[in-house]
């Protein structure tokens, strides 16, 4: 797995000798990458299905008062906060642009209410998804 967004140098190594490619930033930008890199792929002689598309963000799981689109945490990081649905609409977006697997770091882990919370708060996103009609 090589991590990145960059269609110059990191894509087309990817394409080249990857598994899979961890892709990062919204649905929309994702939704342009696996397109390019599955036409990488073709060009180094692969399937176009041959790299596994997956994505990583960090994601603050809130109530609707607290709910915002998007934050910034220390060192600059994006933090994705939302609702359980805010989060359901966008993983799917992601799905649809073809990602594969979702990799989170959750925001919220040293919080003053504890790490407890912040995990009980992201389960409530995976129980939408187990209940969710296929």
């Amino acid at each position: 797995m090589v991590g990145g967004n960059g269609e110059r140098r990191t894509l087309p190594l990817v394409a080249r000798y990857g598994d899979a490619c961890n892709l990062f930033g919204q649905p929309e930008d994702v939704a342009h990458r696996v397109p390019v890199l599955a036409n990488m792929c073709t060009d180094a002689g692969r399937t176009r299905g041959a790299v596994a598309a997956t994505h990583l963000s960090t994601v603050l799981v809130v109530t609707a008062e607290k709910a915002g689109d998007r934050a910034r945490g220390g060192r600059g990081i994006e933090i994705n906060a939302g609702t359980v649905d805010d989060h359901r609409i966008r993983f799917d977006a992601l799905h649809a642009a073809g990602v594969t697997n979702a990799i989170v770091s959750l925001a919220d882990l040293t919080a003053a209410e504890g790490s407890r919370a912040a995990i009980e708060r992201f389960r409530l996103l995976i129980d939408a998804f187990a209940t969710a009609p296929a």
